[in-house]
C-alpha cells in the first residue's frame, strides 16, 4: 500500500518568494500543511554550490524520516503545482501520494524524444536504508561531477555505475509530469497537460 507523502523543498534568500509561490499552490490543490517540509538556507556564494547541497539535504531527511517509512518528494523551489484534469481524481499530485516503489523520477527527453539522463527537479524516493545508501552514493558522486547541472549529471553516473545493481525498485515519473517552460515548444512538453511547471528560473538569474 502506498505510504503518506512528505513534501520537501529548500531555497536561498532570493528563491524564497518562488518557494513560497510553490507551498501556495500545493495549499490550493490538496496537499495538507502537515506534508509540507520547506527549508530555508543561506546562500552558499554560488548557484553551483547552492544545488550541490541538494544531496546532503535529501540524506538528511531521509534520516529524518526513515524510521516511519515515510515516501518523500522533492520539488524545485521554482515550480508550482497546477489545477489539471488528474485534480478530479481527488489528489493533486496522484503519480506522488499512489506511489508504491523506492525510487521515482523522469528521464530527460530532447527534441528526439530519446532518453539522455535523469531529470532530478522533482521526484520522490521511499525513507529505507537502500535508498539511504543510494542518496550517499549520489552525494559522493555529487561532489566529484563537473557539470552545469552537478546533481542530474551525478545521479546518471550514480545510476549507471552503481545504483542499476542496487536492486532499487524504480518507477519512472509520467512523462510531461513536470512541465518545463523554456521547453514549451520542445515535445513531450508541448503534447501533454501539466501536472507540476518548473521555471528554470537558474538560466534567468545566474550564470552557470
Amino acid at each position: 500500500m502506498p505510504k503518506p507523502v512528505i513534501y520537501i523543498c529548500y531555497a536561498t534568500p532570493s528563491y524564497m518568494p518562488m518557494m513560497k509561490q510553490l507551498h501556495d499552490s500545493m495549499i490550493r490543490y490538496g496537499i495538507k500543511e502537515s506534508q509540507i517540509d520547506f527549508s530555508t538556507v543561506k546562500d552558499s556564494g554560488s548557484w553551483n554550490r547552492n544545488v550541490k547541497r541538494k544531496t546532503d539535504f535529501f540524506i538528511l531527511k531521509c534520516k529524518e524520516y526513515k524510521k516511519r517509512g515515510l515516501n518523500i518528494a522533492w520539488i524545485d523551489a521554482d515550480a508550482i503545482v497546477l489545477d489539471t484534469e488528474y485534480k478530479k481524481c481527488g489528489i493533486a499530485l496522484p503519480f506522488y501520494e499512489n506511489f508504491a516503489g523506492e525510487w521515482g523520477m523522469s528521464y530527460e527527453y530532447n527534441a528526439q524524444m530519446s532518453r539522455h539522463g535523469f531529470l532530478s527537479n522533482a521526484f520522490i524516493f521511499r525513507a529505507c536504508d537502500k535508498v539511504l545508501d543510494l542518496l550517499v552514493k549520489w552525494n559522493e558522486y555529487t561532489e566529484k561531477v563537473q557539470s552545469r547541472t552537478p546533481t542530474q549529471a551525478a545521479f546518471k553516473h550514480m545510476w549507471n555505475e552503481w545504483g542499476i545493481n542496487q536492486c532499487i525498485h524504480f518507477v519512472e515519473q509520467p512523462v510531461g509530469y513536470v512541465w518545463y517552460k523554456a521547453h514549451a515548444n520542445r515535445r513531450p512538453y508541448n503534447q501533454v497537460q501539466p501536472i507540476i511547471m518548473h521555471d528554470i528560473a537558474s538560466r534567468r538569474m545566474h550564470k552557470h
